[in-house]
């Protein structure tokens, strides 16, 4: 997110929190990493208003260990965050996974995301809904002529527009419209087919420089 001049990475929080007269939600189909969550309300000053699902699971540092095992690493190649490994706990209905009700400091900023959501809707207020990544890399998989993406180039859950209406805890006869960003250079981590990939280094190297615009910067924000 590129906000007062300056790009602001951010792992947790919505990127509407360029938006000071904004809510700010964490439905409960988002895994939680607490240490960064907190440190994102610190740096972006959102505290007061965002609140979290007290049901998202909790991403714990057993999760980020596994997640940089050899097979996740080597075989998968995984950013290394930890939610695969939490998304499976859920999946598999262990009785070690923790909830976000279960972490002290995230107390402060607990709720039921989908009860609040509903209400706004029926008070005539506006949601926007913000999901991640896209279609083609959806756990469900995709085929590109006889490369399948499935296993080596998804993520752990469903990516479409219908998964999020139930990661946030409202029914898809609400949705007015969809919104889909593309980037201009796609990206990808991971093994398995990538058929747009450019591997030169001079060309991605100006790609680079032309698109960062006059006076921004790759420092964090704040």
């Amino acid at each position: 997110v590129v906000y007062n001049g300056k790009i602001c990475p951010v792992r947790m929080i919505p990127s509407g929190f360029v938006n000071p007269n904004s809510q700010l939600y964490i439905g409960r189909g988002v895994v939680v990493d607490p240490d960064i969550l907190l440190d994102e309300i610190k740096r972006y000053e959102v505290d007061g208003r965002l609140l979290v699902d007290r049901l998202c699971p909790i991403i714990e540092r057993r999760h980020i260990d596994e997640d940089n095992g050899p097979y996740n690493k080597t075989v998968l190649n995984t950013t290394g965050t930890g939610t695969g490994p939490a998304q499976l706990e859920r999946v598999k209905r262990t009785a070690d996974l923790k909830f976000a009700k279960d972490v002290d400091s995230l107390r402060p900023y607990l709720t039921d995301v989908g009860e609040r959501l509903n209400d706004v809707i029926e008070r005539g207020e506006k949601v926007l809904g913000e999901g991640t990544q896209g279609t083609f890399i959806s756990n469900y998989g995709f085929e590109f002529g006889d490369d399948m993406t499935y296993p080596k180039g998804v993520t752990t859950k469903d990516t479409t527009a219908g998964t999020l209406c139930a990661d946030i805890g409202i029914g898809p006869t609400a949705v007015e419209s969809v919104v889909v960003v593309f980037k201009s250079i796609a990206s990808k981590v991971g093994n398995g087919p990538f058929p747009k990939e450019i591997t030169d280094p001079e060309r991605l190297r100006h790609i680079e420089e032309d698109g960062l615009r006059p006076g921004y910067s790759r420092k964090d924000c704040g």
